[in-house]
């Protein structure tokens, strides 16, 4: 059922190293997080970027670096690039 749902089909999860297992899990919370403080946009970019971490790290990486530049902004000047991107 779950197969039907997400494209992992051919994703073998049982051959996936200890770090990229977890860095899945971690983008998999940082999106129930977003999603429980009201922000959808930026759940689901957390939820794309935790399903591209299974098929490639090195755009995986790219992806969280630029949620990071977002949050980081959002706490220095009050206001997350991404935020306009979402807003047009």
């Amino acid at each position: 059922m779950i197969e039907s749902i997400l494209p992992l089909q051919n994703a073998n999860l049982g051959k996936l190293d200890r770090f990229t297992k977890l860095n899945v899990l971690a983008l998999l919370g940082q999106a129930f997080r977003e999603s429980k403080q009201g922000h959808p946009e930026r759940a689901v970019l957390y939820l794309a970027t935790a399903l591209v971490a299974l098929k490639s790290m090195k755009i995986s990486f790219a992806l969280q670096g630029v949620l990071t530049v977002d949050r980081m902004m959002g706490q220095l000047t009050d206001q997350r690039p991404l935020d306009d991107l979402f807003n047009k």
